[in-house]
């Protein structure tokens, strides 16, 4: 990830098979994000189009049921994320609209927090202290259920094309300042395709979810 965040580096789209450029001007820690996350401002260029805005640049995290993992000189990350992503876009689950390869290690995608959102999930409700954040005051007003019924509706659609979601990490809440929440599948790297009960697996994914909501309206509310 260290190249992407200090140099001109050349990003791959794998769904367009298109290259840009991307200059880094810019490097900033996420609040209460994972430590493998930055967001970086910079410049795009498109053969001579040119374009600020910001990227996020990580490092996917996969397991060991994925092809190459125990292999390191065959292991591409980057390419096994990009096809998970793309199976998950194709079953119309909510991934994030762009992804660009930097290297084997390193992704980009689309800033989704760019317009003032922030991301409620496993990540913030593990950061201590939690640093607060503007949306806060929204995420806690919203009622649970309303938060359940929105994980339950990714998770539902999920089962019916026999896909479960990430054990650990299944999904997370995008809280935008006009007050609109959306689920988002973010982490990935543990989803499992053709499995059976998936129904069953990924109503428990949704207790998870909904265990690092709970803990994170407790902190915000009685800090």
């Amino acid at each position: 990830m260290s190249f992407v965040l200090y140099n001109p580096t050349t990003l791959h789209n794998p769904e367009t098979g298109s290259s840009c450029t991307f200059e880094p001007t810019s490097i900033q820690k996420i609040t209460n994000a994972h430590e493998n996350t930055r967001r970086v401002l910079g410049k795009f260029d498109y053969g001579g189009l040119t374009q600020t805005t910001s990227i996020i640049v990580k490092d996917p995290i996969l397991f060991h049921f994925y092809p190459g993992f125990n292999r390191p000189g065959d292991f591409n990350a980057s390419g096994i994320f990009a096809n998970i992503r793309k199976q998950l876009m194709d079953a119309s689950l909510p991934v994030v609209p762009t992804l660009w390869i930097a290297s084997f290690s390193t992704i980009a995608t689309t800033d989704l927090c760019r317009n003032g959102a922030e991301f409620y999930g496993k990540a913030s409700s593990r950061k201590h202290p939690y640093i607060p954040r503007e949306t806060d005051e929204i995420f806690i007003q919203r009622s649970r259920l309303d938060i359940h019924d929105l994980a339950q509706e990714v998770a539902d659609h999920t089962s019916a094309q026999d896909i479960v979601l990430s054990d650990d990490d299944p999904m997370d809440l995008l809280v935008d300042p006009s007050g609109v929440l959306k689920i988002y599948l973010l982490d990935i790297g543990m989803t499992e395709f053709r499995k059976m009960r998936a129904a069953e697996l990924n109503n428990k994914r949704v207790r998870t979810f909904m265990d690092y909501i709970s803990s994170l309206r407790s902190t915000i509310a009685y800090p």
